[in-house]
């Protein structure tokens, strides 16, 4: 099912730029990722963990002057958090309870940049995110013994947009290095669901990627 999102992204990508092949490049990229959720942070006082994993897709890029690049990118990325409780039971020891909420987005960032040196080697882009929410799971586990596993799908919005901030430095002619940050703008949650682990609907995703990117110019 991902490959066939990933397939009908990249077609739509291939027809939104009508470029000269000089100007046009087509790549992908693979990062590692570090992802919370903002209201998680807040309302959850134990010791909260990033949601971390690999993301990655593929990149569309029209240089339309020497200094200002438009990007678009098809991208999956693992979102969610985790965090640890010690708790003391009746007999005074202690146990503690992971908790961790996975989810999984179809991620397509437009992103406008700028080539802030001469060479044209260092990149700052901006733009808005778009995301498409595939599938959310609950993870509980108890003293690392076997954890339950809920589909909680429902209880998000199925649609996200986020402001993305990136900075990219191609070190060769087609490969280079990146690092991303980006902002959720909308709520992650449901109103109807988000009582369920917050105490306000102030729920947000936000990430930062770093990682690899390749290019091959058509």
């Amino acid at each position: 099912m991902k490959l066939k999102y990933l397939a009908i992204a990249l077609a739509s990508l291939a027809l939104c730029f009508n470029a000269e092949a000089q100007d046009f490049r087509l790549g992908g990229k693979i990062d590692v990722s570090g992802n919370w959720i903002t209201g998680a942070m807040v309302e959850r006082g134990t010791r909260v963990l990033p949601h971390t994993g690999i993301s990655g897709g593929i990149t569309a890029e029209y240089e339309f002057d020497d200094n200002f690049v438009i990007a678009a990118e098809v991208i999956y990325s693992g979102k969610g958090y985790s965090d640890i409780t010690d708790i003391i039971n009746t007999d005074l020891s202690k146990s503690s309870l992971l908790y961790r909420m996975d989810c999984g987005y179809l991620q397509v960032p437009l992103l406008f940049g700028y080539k802030v040196d001469e060479s044209g080697k260092c990149t700052l882009s901006i733009g808005p995110e778009f995301g498409y929410l595939l599938y959310a799971k609950q993870y509980t586990r108890a003293n690392n013994q076997k954890g339950n596993v809920v589909n909680i799908k429902e209880w998000f919005k199925p649609f996200s947009c986020s402001l993305a901030l990136q900075a990219r430095y191609m070190f060769l002619d087609n490969l280079g290095v990146e690092i991303k940050f980006d902002w959720g703008l909308t709520r992650c949650f449901k109103d109807q669901f988000y009582k369920e682990l917050f105490l306000k609907n102030n729920t947000h995703n936000i990430g930062v990627q770093l990682g690899l990117v390749f290019n091959f110019e058509l």
